[in-house]
């Protein structure tokens, strides 16, 4: 999986200092206070090591994330092919609306490490600026997004440079921060550092050697709580070196600031915290064997389980709502920020759509007085008013056949999800089942065209804003979504329309004889003339064609004793059954490049990466001449024996609201894009097309490949199949 660095953030809590004065009888490190933003002064960029300490008996910590890494300068995707760094905007063009309300969003200049809000409003950000004199920068904006103040952290000659703002906090008129610093010596050590925000002079207030990165840093009451990371190495005790090791072993320590007493928590493996409103911090950890909350008292410092967890789902989290509820992002699946009650963590509420939510290891998610930060994919830093989102209704009972990429967003409803086998989910949908409200259908899915032929559902016609939807979508899609007595029997909420990218010039430069609108029969001649070299310059397989043929097939056809089946099998044959979806080309040449998600299309970083803006999108072969194109759609039904209709009619009617506010989709009519744009390209494609809604596959499956690969005479399958078919649409 994609996944980012993880670095660390910190809140403030809620009582004030006071203005307390940072110890003194560490040396003082001048800063230069208020820098203009774009001032170009300031030390160069001098990263730190990671820091060996020899061997250790510290056991290898049980989850899996490298909570170890301290970067100062992220690359933004970690293990993502060549590593790009995402510029700020070039993920998606829609408009961040947050339940029904737009979010607001802090952009800022350079990287940004850490934040904190302090508690009169104020966002402050921790950042590196890469320039010709790369430097450390702190910013504070104001209650209305104004950039108001920045200080540069310019340290170098007086204690060391710094390298890596781990985590920061703010209170009062001081700011607390750790980060990693490169002293004179060449040694590395990790700190906390004061700075006051109104003379700009910054002090060393304890060292810590405990870290080697912190990944979370929480100030209350006058005590800081410090989460962080030691790299140790076990040396190899072989000549071949195979036997060593590194790792992370995490701990969690607390600073008092009045005496400066350094204590550590008892909780083996910490993994992130976050302060609950009456004082309780929570640790999501690793104990006894399980991952959970964590329930840490720290008037008593007596520690308890609050809740267990089925594996390590999450990572960043806040807590809110008094300790009952916790907000968080998943850690192996996107489903956006969500909402969940300790006692009843299947009951999700998504507040924030999985678009805009930064990687699950970076998404430094805080709550603080009513308010929701966190990081978007962009890596600038989002807010909005948990109040505006979240709903509190009882749970809608969500079904779908296995985990989609493209489930709706929540809207700030409580989503009770079901994910089941394809056969039980059609099952319960065609049974009418009484358990279940709402329930996401895609037309790819073998179940799909009995559903639709057979399936009862809830009219959506009354539902507020489904006209306007509706009509906002291509023709095909507002036909596909409505049956012939006039029922809109369900929202079209995505639609996948295959095709290939190309780049042309490549194509010319191999004389390469495809074209933009093609038959099976042509393309098949073009499959069969390429060069075991050319071949290594395509990015599809023989199994999406021929399933893209035969969704193409069943919408005219209902046998295969046909004479264009036969003719289009004999072009199929022609694709080499060893083509697959070859690795990323650093080389970024290609001849067809085989996508079907709308992300795959709207996804700038995907497209930047693997395309580039100037390559044309080309049309999947046809029947015939002059058919359109053939796409799947992802489909939202309300069971019409639900018991909770009106929460879950809100819901659909809500994600209407919010789908229209966000932009524009590429099943959308309108706008149209400037010609000869890539945006364009993605327009010609979706506006000529049609929804296919597939067979069973078991009635036509059985036998394809052999026939493809001649171990299978045509005229037998043809035979075989052809008696199930006359079965399975005679139902």
């Amino acid at each position: 999986m994609v996944g980012l660095c993880c670095l660390a953030f910190a809140a403030c809590g809620g009582k004030k200092e006071g203005g307390k004065e940072p110890d003194k009888t560490a040396a003082d490190i001048s800063l230069t206070p208020a820098v203009k933003k774009g001032d170009s002064s300031g030390s160069g960029d001098t990263k730190g090591t990671d820091r060996d300490s020899g061997p250790t008996e510290s056991p290898v910590p049980p989850h899996s994330g490298d909570t170890g890494k301290s970067d100062p300068e992220p690359d933004g995707f970690g293990d993502f092919p060549g590593s790009v760094a995402l510029p700020a905007g070039t993920y998606s063009d829609r408009t961040m609306v947050v339940g029904g309300q737009e979010a607001v969003i802090y952009k800022n200049e350079g990287s940004i490490s850490a934040y904190a809000p302090d508690a009169d409003g104020n966002l402050y950000t921790a950042s590196l600026v890469v320039g010709e004199k790369s430097r450390y920068i702190l910013c504070r904006y104001d209650g209305s997004q104004k950039l108001a103040d920045t200080y540069e952290l310019d340290v170098y000659g007086a204690q060391g440079d710094i390298s890596g703002v781990d985590s920061l906090a703010v209170q009062g008129r001081t700011a607390y921060f750790t980060a990693n610093c490169v002293m004179a010596d060449g040694s590395v050590k990790m700190a906390l550092y004061t700075l006051d925000l109104d003379t700009g002079m910054a002090g060393l207030l304890v060292e810590l050697p405990e870290f080697d990165a912190v990944v979370r840093m929480l100030l209350r009451d006058g005590n800081f709580y410090v989460l962080g990371t030691k790299k140790y190495s076990v040396p190899a005790y072989q000549p071949t070196g195979r036997d060593g090791y590194t790792f992370y072993g995490e701990r969690l320590l607390s600073y008092r600031l009045s005496d400066g007493k350094t204590e550590e928590i008892g909780i083996e493996y910490p993994i992130s915290m976050a302060f609950a409103e009456d004082g309780r911090l929570m640790v999501h950890a690793y104990e006894d064997g399980a991952y959970g909350l964590l329930e840490y008292d720290p008037a008593d410092g007596s520690i308890q389980m609050a809740v267990r967890f089925p594996g390590y789902v999450l990572n960043d989290f806040a807590v809110c709502h008094n300790g009952k509820d916790i907000i968080y992002s998943y850690t192996d699946k996107f489903r956006g920020l969500v909402l969940a009650p300790l006692d009843a963590m299947d009951d999700e509420t998504e507040l924030c759509p999985e678009e805009f939510v930064g990687w699950p290891f970076g998404t430094a998610v805080h709550y603080q007085d009513g308010d929701v930060y966190l990081f978007d994919i962009n890596r600038n830093i989002i807010r909005f008013t948990l109040s505006d989102v979240y709903r509190g209704n009882t749970a809608i009972r969500y079904i779908s056949p296995g985990y989609q990429a493209d489930e709706p967003y929540g809207c700030g409803y409580a989503m009770e999800r079901q994910e089941l086998s394809e056969d039980k989910f059609a099952l319960k949908v065609l049974a009418q089942d009484s358990d279940y409200d709402l329930c996401l259908i895609d037309s790819l899915y073998s179940s799909s065209y009995n559903l639709r032929k057979n399936g009862v559902f809830y009219p959506l016609n009354d539902v507020p804003g489904i006209k306007e939807y509706l009509d906002r979508c291509f023709p095909y899609v507002k036909e596909a979504a409505i049956k012939e007595d006039g029922t809109v029997w369900m929202l079209p909420v995505a639609v996948y329309m295959p095709g290939f990218i190309v780049q042309e010039e490549t194509l010319k430069e191999l004389g390469v004889m495809l074209k933009r609108e093609m038959t099976w029969e042509e393309f098949g001649q073009v499959a069969a003339a390429l060069t075991t070299e050319q071949k290594e310059l395509v990015i599809m397989t023989r199994m999406v064609c021929y399933m893209q043929f035969f969704q193409q097939y069943f919408k005219r056809y209902d046998s295969v004793d046909q004479d264009v089946f036969r003719r289009n099998v004999e072009a199929l044959k022609q694709l080499d059954g060893n083509m697959n979806f070859a690795a990323y080309r650093t080389d970024g040449r290609y001849l067809f490049y085989y996508v079907r998600h709308m992300d795959d299309y709207t996804n700038k970083l995907f497209r930047n990466l693997y395309f580039g803006e100037d390559a044309k999108i080309y049309p999947l072969p046809k029947l015939a001449a002059g058919d359109v194109n053939t796409a799947s759609c992802i489909m939202l039904a309300v069971n019409p024996a639900s018991d909770r209709l009106k929460e879950t009619l809100d819901f659909i009617a809500d994600y209407i609201t919010w789908q229209m506010k966000v932009g524009t989709l590429p099943f959308f009519r309108e706008p149209v894009p400037d010609k000869g744009s890539f945006d364009a390209e993605i327009y010609a494609l979706y506006e000529n097309g049609e929804i296919a809604f597939d067979v069973d596959s078991d009635v036509y499956m059985d036998g394809v490949e052999e026939m493809l690969d001649g171990k299978k005479e045509v005229e037998e399958y043809i035979r075989k199949t052809d008696k199930k078919l006359k079965i399975y649409f005679g139902e």
